[in-house]
């Protein structure tokens, strides 16, 4: 016969069941979810880009053939903007193929790539703008953290709150003289999860920066994982669980082995202090 005790076990224990099969299914779908949106937003930034395109292929008188295309195939006539925003997005990624093609294919000093720069930034207006975003493609493409030099922490947002900040320059005498500072550190404090594409340029008093023993990458990695991965090193990584239970038992060991150690003069005092007892 059942207990109301019994009961109120068995309904605890189904709300156990739900919820963990909510976290679980939570765990799951919440990704998926966030993917499809971010999938969405980029496919309608990219129909919104290229609808110009498709009227001006109207225009030209290339969407009628287009259209007869996907009619012949089966297709509905409404398949003819389709295939050319398709075919913009291909004609798109065969010019940078083309153009990755002519900088590999040059000398770095005096080829393509190293011309196309230059007469990008020869442009009035236009070359400091194209100078900063390639100094955050390189960033960016080709994992270039040589720009930052150390890992500092500061007080930011608030006071006793700490965030990862990286010197770039020592700032000239024009800022510490506005700044009535003589050792003032040039830093670039990024935000998360992009430390590349987003974050503070701040001069700081040396006495306000405060050192880190972490390298730029291992800081680079827990801004990029919002600190998900934060004090993870390659080499952790790499060891098996066996062989961290090894290390561990080996801790272990080299433990006992110091404190047997330490102990045994100790007692070979308290030996020899009852010899001497005993010969009283």
């Amino acid at each position: 016969m059942s207990t109301p005790r019994d009961a109120e076990s068995a309904q605890s224990g189904i709300v156990g069941r739900v919820r963990e099969w909510l976290i679980s299914g939570a765990a799951l779908t919440i990704p998926f979810i966030i993917t499809v949106m971010v999938l969405g937003f980029v496919l309608n930034f990219l129909s919104n880009v290229l609808t110009p395109v498709v009227e001006a292929a109207g225009v030209v008188g290339l969407n009628e053939p287009v259209r007869s295309l996907a009619r012949s195939i089966g297709l509905g006539p409404a398949f003819g903007s389709v295939f050319i925003e398709f075919g913009t997005v291909l004609a798109l990624v065969a010019l940078v193929l083309v153009v990755g093609f002519a900088a590999n294919a040059t000398s770095s000093k005096h080829g393509f790539s190293e011309w196309f720069h230059t007469a990008m930034e020869a442009i009035p207006g236009v070359g400091s703008v194209y100078t900063s975003f390639r100094r955050m493609s390189d960033v960016l493409l080709e994992s270039d953290t040589s720009s930052f030099q150390e890992v500092k922490l500061i007080e930011f947002p608030n006071e006793g709150t700490y965030s990862f900040a990286f010197v770039t320059a020592t700032p000239p005498d024009t800022i510490n003289e506005a700044a009535n500072h003589d050792d003032l550190r040039t830093l670039f404090m990024p935000l998360a999860p992009n430390p590349v594409m987003g974050g503070f340029l701040v001069h700081v008093p040396s006495a306000r920066v405060y050192d880190v023993d972490m390298t730029v990458e291992q800081a680079v990695s827990a801004i990029v994982t919002s600190g998900v991965a934060i004090g993870e090193t390659d080499e952790a990584a790499g060891l098996s669980a066996d062989e961290l239970a090894a290390l561990g038992q080996y801790d272990t060991e080299r433990t006992n082995l110091e404190e047997g150690l330490v102990g045994a003069p100790a007692e070979r005092g308290s030996a020899s202090e009852r010899e001497t007892d005993d010969d009283r």
